[in-house]
């Protein structure tokens, strides 16, 4: 089945000269009846030169008398809610046994979440005709993934949901391969809560056929990670068309909405690694730091544990030694997980108490040791798990002998920033070591050694400038201006400053002298405004489009907007850009992000995700990522 005849429109709530418009754009269509206020004429009009599912919702009078004035010979499918009443379920059993379209028997629950599996099975004896429809309301994350594992389970079925999560069910409903999905028309009315439009959908469907995917890492900050030092050289030396980049979210959903993009998995950070939003809304205790979001695998996995026996590994025989470990977070856990069956003795020491005893029930043979005399406390083992702020080392006056391995669990505050540590393994060879498990889901092949070579050190920024890209009308030169408002920076629009030099408009410099011309003017002026510091700089949507543009983005704080492209088309009505002047801007958008989201996500070192968020929103975020360099 080709994806154009699986993906079905409804089309609620409009004029037939609106429908008319739409005729021929889609392959097929969902005709509300008790939500289209059309003549007949029409309906037998628009069913002659079109696929079309007949949906009729409302229990009165004339619904029959309405339906019986259709031509059934012109119907593809028929779609009857078999909660109905007796004369309507009689009468779409006699009109499929007099003509020959497909029967949808459904059934939908608009306030809780409802177990297609169990309801099936449940209400077998009303399932009469040639499809099995389930629509539930899918508030909880827990509960979209239930209903996506019973897609899989059962493809021949339509389960959706609606809701808060109803967009990340369609595209699921794509990928398992159900006979229908529906859809809306992007611009239109919605025919169900949170339902995902035809566009978006076809959006999802070409970045899952595209060879290259993105992986990244979240967090709330997140500009600190050094992750995307690790894959980047990791991706390059095995020549993977794949991006690894910082990923800006304010909540877990954010992920769920993201079908506009291949993203396959994540590696995790503070906050979403704890608590009831560690792992797709499950509400585990044990902290999840790698995510494979992809809907035909759903995992999770904590690398943190490999990653710390892994790096005392290479330098010391932990199975004979004494492991203390200071703190009682989560990567306090993640170490005694790591170490509890693999030394001599395990120990725990840290400010809070009662944390102590919580982790001491689970691990009963954990010791805890008197975080009053810490220092003194310290001299009695072999190996420390440091996982605490580096500070604490003057507030004790914590010393470490020359005998002693430090294990540090923190890269913004390094303990050696502090004292001298004879025997010292760092947070950022910890990362090295725990990035075997997220490599092993980018590239199952990929060279194992690579990580022992890998260089731990990033490259300086050359700039200390700011720049913002993404796609038109993603709120660039906005942000760029409440950025610059904040911080006192001098805001530069690359827009606007060629139009200055070139005394002419950009439409004007495409239509006089092409494309090729004014990107060449683009370059020429990101090198220069490279060689400057302490800018806020809106770029132009095109500005990755050139790859040699990609390193000078490289060389400054680069954040790229990412935004539903749709949301884009939706503001960019009455444009005067030359790339709007011909095809529509749904077309248009679409094309660009197909063109262009790989070079955002090459150029930039964190992408911020602006979905759900106000303008002003989003330039706070910014603000509090990159305080530093303010």
């Amino acid at each position: 089945m080709r994806a154009s005849e699986q993906i079905a429109v409804s089309l609620v709530d409009m004029s037939y000269e609106e429908a008319l418009a739409l005729q021929g754009k889609y392959g097929l269509y969902e005709l509300r009846l008790d939500r289209l206020d059309w003549q007949i004429k029409e309906y037998r009009s628009f069913c002659t030169s079109s696929k079309v599912i007949i949906t009729h919702r409302d229990t009165g009078g004339n619904r029959i008398l309405t339906l019986d004035q259709l031509d059934w010979s012109q119907i593809d499918y028929f779609d009857v809610d078999i909660s109905g009443d007796q004369e309507y379920l009689d009468y779409a059993r006699r009109q499929r046994q007099s003509h020959d379209f497909t029967l949808i028997c459904s059934h939908h629950d608009y306030d809780a979440y409802v177990s297609a599996e169990q309801y099936i099975s449940s209400h077998a004896g009303r399932f009469f005709g040639d499809l099995v429809k389930i629509a539930s309301m899918v508030d909880r994350r827990e509960d979209m993934w239930d209903l996506i594992t019973q897609m899989r389970r059962f493809p021949e079925h339509i389960i959706l949901g609606m809701g808060r999560y109803a967009s990340k069910t369609r595209c699921a409903g794509l990928q398992s391969g159900q006979p229908i999905v529906y859809s809306y028309p992007q611009g239109h009315g919605k025919a169900a809560p949170g339902q995902i439009s035809a566009e978006e959908l076809s959006i999802h469907l070409q970045v899952q056929d595209s060879a290259d995917r993105l992986y990244g890492v979240i967090g709330h900050p997140i500009s600190h990670s050094k992750s995307p030092m690790i894959f980047g050289q990791m991706m390059l030396h095995e020549e993977l068309p794949h991006h690894y980049t910082r990923i800006a979210l304010d909540e877990m959903d954010q992920l769920d909405e993201l079908h506009y993009l291949p993203l396959d998995a994540v590696n995790v950070t503070a906050p979403f690694k704890y608590g009831p939003d560690a792992y797709l809304g499950k509400g585990i205790d044990e902290a999840k730091n790698n995510l494979d979001l992809r809907i035909t695998s759903p995992a999770s996995y904590n690398s943190d544990i490999d990653g710390i026996r892994s790096a005392l590994l290479a330098h010391v025989n932990q199975r004979e030694s004494k492991i203390l470990i200071v703190g009682s977070g989560g990567a306090a856990e993640a170490a005694i997980r790591a170490v509890m069956d693999r030394s001599a003795s395990c120990g725990i020491c840290a400010r809070s108490l009662d944390k102590c005893l919580s982790l001491k029930s689970r691990y009963p043979q954990l010791q805890i040791r008197d975080w009053a005399r810490v220092s003194e406390e310290i001299q009695a083992f072999d190996i420390i798990i440091w996982t605490v702020p580096a500070s604490v080392v003057q507030d004790k006056r914590i010393s470490f002998s020359q005998n002693q391995w430090i294990l540090d669990a923190n890269y913004k505050e390094p303990l050696t920033d502090l004292i001298h540590i004879s025997r010292y393994i760092s947070a950022l060879e910890w990362l090295k070591h725990q990035a075997s498990h997220m490599m092993s889901l980018i590239a199952p092949e990929h060279d194992e050694g690579l990580l022992d070579r890998l260089q731990l050190s990033e490259k300086s920024m050359g700039s200390n400038s700011l720049a913002i890209i993404g796609l038109p009308s993603s709120g660039k030169s906005t942000i760029g201006s409440l950025l610059a408002d904040k911080t006192d920076r001098k805001l530069v629009d690359m827009d606007q400053l060629i139009e200055e030099q070139e005394g002419s408009s950009v439409r004007s410099i495409f239509a006089e002298k092409g494309e090729t011309y004014f990107r060449h003017l683009e370059h020429r002026v990101l090198q220069d405004l490279c060689a400057e510091d302490q800018l806020i700089i809106s770029t132009g949507g095109g500005v990755v489009t050139q790859m040699e543009n990609h390193d000078l983005l490289k060389s400054m704080h680069t954040i790229w907007l990412c935004l539903n492209p749709m949301t884009c088309a939706e503001r960019v009505h009455g444009d005067a850009r030359p790339m709007f002047a011909e095809n529509s801007a749904i077309d248009t958008m679409t094309r660009l992000h197909h063109e262009r989201w790989r070079g955002y996500a090459r150029s930039s070192d964190m992408m911020m995700i602006c979905d759900g968020l106000n303008q002003q929103q989003i330039s706070d975020r910014i603000y509090e990522e990159y305080r530093h360099i303010f």
